[in-house]
């Protein structure tokens, strides 16, 4: 009879036979590999909230090629000078934001400490914009307020369009949250008045937009029927092809003989305008009726009458637009006399070369002949007076301010006047009509432009920050760029994974 055993736990009883059981070291790995992938789960967490914290400017970079998302040198100067904070209000509907704008307003965040951006859904919060106007502001507008002063940016003020020459888009967010910002930080404004019934050239839409952008108000003024207003900052006579009367030129003399300012852009072929000329000549400038030409090709572009004048440095009107693009064409000489008055000083702004010659306004051929009058002719020029108090005489102040602080310059009158000889400097429609194509002004007259405003102001920050086409605002690489990045995604990126899979396959095995 056959005898049964039973089985005990002795493990050779079963030395053949496999089993499942419980791998220590299995487990100890899973726990490791669990325990560093939380870790580095966590890590990513921290750096993003890190780098979440930081200001826009080290995490984000402007790769547009017209800069669209940055904010430049000008602007950066604005929020240097600001001494109380300034709150931008983005005013959206929630998942309608414009991105672009957005963008734009964390550059100003993190360009000063006393920018502070707010966003505000107007779905959510309807009212908000009645404590600032009655009237609808579009979503993606900007509300910019400094203590009780407050600016609105409107969102179709920042985006442009131009559909009669070919279309065109710009975006002017800078330009008009800058000139916003200083307009609001400051508290300043002005009005210019623009002189109206002799025919006088229209102000560009560029010479308009500088002017907003400063924060001048611009009134039209018809000499005939008025007095010059005790609220002009300063007088605009923008070319004039009709002469004044005598009693419109005498206005205009005395008020500026009590201190005024004003700019002054005379027109090629304005002849027999004495009454006119009469404003200018009380301080020994004349205009000389005759085309100014040039046979310096570095003073010239294309053709002989675009001027590429001489750029002054004694001026404040002009010494930060040295060495930028300016072209004055189709210009008119102007002629300085010495005076015995001493109350008033001449300074050059704008000047030809030595090698410049000049043509009756009426000749045949722009080609230099001999026995043409030649030499170096003034473009431009800038005139202060210092007036004592009883009137003109002797100035209480030395003009040149060398021996003399700002500070004894504060209470005494000073008249101001900058002087032009062609429109074209500053109007481009001016310039189109002439050459008939459309062109637009380079950045230094711009420059200029918004710079002599500034001075006819008394304003020390006037803001000329340009639109910024939208057309070319996608990010561009060479083709040397480009090659690379493609060698990277194509053979380095694929390279190193696989060499990181047979690398832990070999490790496996070894195991």
């Amino acid at each position: 009879m056959k005898k049964f055993k039973m089985k005990t736990g002795d493990p050779s009883a079963d030395a053949g036979e496999k089993r499942p059981g419980f791998n220590a070291r299995s487990a100890l790995n899973g726990s490791y590999a669990m325990g560093m992938t939380g870790m580095i789960l966590a890590l990513i967490l921290v750096i993003n909230l890190i780098i979440g914290a930081l200001p826009l400017k080290y995490t984000k970079f402007d790769l547009s090629k017209s800069g669209l998302y940055t904010i430049g040198e000008e602007t950066k100067a604005v929020l240097a000078e600001l001494q109380e904070d300034v709150s931008l209000y983005f005013l959206t509907k929630s998942g309608s934001e414009d991105a672009t704008i957005e963008t734009l307003l964390g550059a100003y965040e993190s360009g000063s400490a006393h920018v502070h951006v707010k966003k505000v859904d107007i779905i959510a919060d309807p009212t908000f914009t009645s404590a600032y106007t009655e009237d609808t502001v579009s979503a993606n507008s900007v509300i910019v307020e400094c203590g009780d002063r407050y600016r609105i940016v409107d969102y179709y003020d920042i985006y442009m369009t131009d559909m009669k020459n070919g279309y065109s888009a710009e975006f002017d967010g800078e330009g008009q949250i800058t000139s916003a910002i200083a307009s609001a930080a400051s508290g300043e404004s002005s009005v210019a008045y623009i002189t109206t019934g002799h025919g006088e050239i229209l102000l560009s839409a560029s010479m308009e937009d500088a002017l907003g952008k400063a924060d001048i108000e611009t009134k039209n003024l018809n000499l005939l029927s008025q007095e010059i207003p005790a609220d002009c900052d300063f007088l605009i006579i923008f070319a004039p092809m009709q002469d004044f009367t005598p009693e419109e030129a005498a206005k205009v003399r005395s008020y500026l003989g009590s201190g005024g300012h004003a700019l002054i852009v005379s027109v090629l072929g304005a002849h027999e305008a004495e009454n006119f000329e009469s404003i200018m000549g009380s301080y020994g400038v004349r205009v000389v009726d005759s085309l100014v030409l040039e046979r310096d090709t570095d003073h010239y572009m294309e053709m002989p009458y675009l001027l590429l004048p001489n750029v002054s440095s004694l001026s404040e009107v002009t010494d930060s637009i040295s060495g930028m693009n300016l072209v004055a064409g189709y210009a008119e000489a102007l002629s300085t006399a010495e005076s015995q008055d001493s109350s008033y000083a001449v300074l050059p702004l704008l000047s030809t070369s030595e090698s410049a010659y000049l043509k009756p306004i009426e000749t045949d051929t722009i080609e230099y002949a001999e026995g043409d009058v030649t030499g170096s002719f003034l473009l431009g020029v800038q005139v202060e007076q210092t007036m004592s108090v009883t009137g003109h005489g002797t100035p209480d102040v030395d003009l040149s301010g060398a021996d003399s602080g700002e500070e004894n310059r504060e209470d005494v009158p000073i008249t101001k006047i900058l002087c032009y000889s062609t429109p074209c400097i500053f109007s481009s429609d001016a310039l189109s009509s002439i050459l008939q194509t459309q062109v637009s002004m380079p950045e230094g007259n711009m420059a200029l432009f918004a710079d002599s405003i500034s001075y006819l102001a008394d304003r020390k920050i006037t803001v000329s920050v340009p639109a910024k086409s939208m057309m070319n605002a996608t990010i561009t690489v060479s083709e040397k760029t480009a090659n690379l990045l493609g060698n990277v995604y194509m053979f380095v990126i694929p390279g190193v994974i696989l060499a990181a899979g047979a690398f832990l396959m070999i490790r496996r095995r070894a195991k």
